[in-house]
């Protein structure tokens, strides 16, 4: 998955369809979140592979932020129409 974030919208990072409701998203992000959470990963601490695990949380992190907001979620799919992949 690290090697895909930057080529991927929100909604394939979190394996959901565009017009997913909000608790498909939230189940979504909680399933994922278990694999890639740090703190399941402790023994790796200091590793490049930590900080791989660290920096796929942190985007899956931002990719439930921005689809749970309604506001959020439109302006993201608007920008996803134009090619944005990210919120910044």
């Amino acid at each position: 998955m690290y090697v895909q974030l930057d080529h991927e919208d929100y909604y394939k990072l979190l394996g959901v369809a565009q017009d997913a409701e909000l608790g498909v998203v939230r189940d979504a992000f909680h399933r994922i979140s278990l694999l890639y959470h740090p703190d399941r990963h402790l023994s790796l601490r200091g590793s490049s592979i930590y900080d791989r695990l660290n920096t796929v949380y942190k985007r899956i992190t931002e990719a439930w932020k921005v689809l749970s907001g309604e506001q959020t979620r439109a302006d993201y799919d608007l920008g996803l129409s134009d090619g944005v992949l990210r919120m910044t």
